[in-house]
């Protein structure tokens, strides 16, 4: 709900993608709070960008509707 929410607010601002930085707002729409990483949002998926501190519990706790990933170089992930 929360995810629909936001990409229908994506689309009437004509976004392709968003990316989360603020740890509340990570948590809001994860449902998963942590403190190294981001979310990167499209119309067709969302990722849940972390560290191996967070990754096996993000696996666990986080919605399900997001991929959990802990590239070795973040920003080469988001050049993708």
């Amino acid at each position: 709900m929360r995810l629909t929410k936001l990409r229908n607010k994506m689309t009437e601002l004509s976004l392709d993608a968003v990316i989360v930085l603020d740890e509340l707002n990570q948590h809001y729409l994860s449902e998963f709070a942590f403190t190294d990483g981001f979310l990167f949002i499209n119309k067709d998926k969302a990722y849940l960008v972390t560290d191996f501190r967070y990754y096996e519990m993000a696996l666990n706790k986080a919605n399900k509707s997001f991929e959990i990933v802990m590239p070795e170089n973040r920003n080469e992930f988001l050049s993708k």
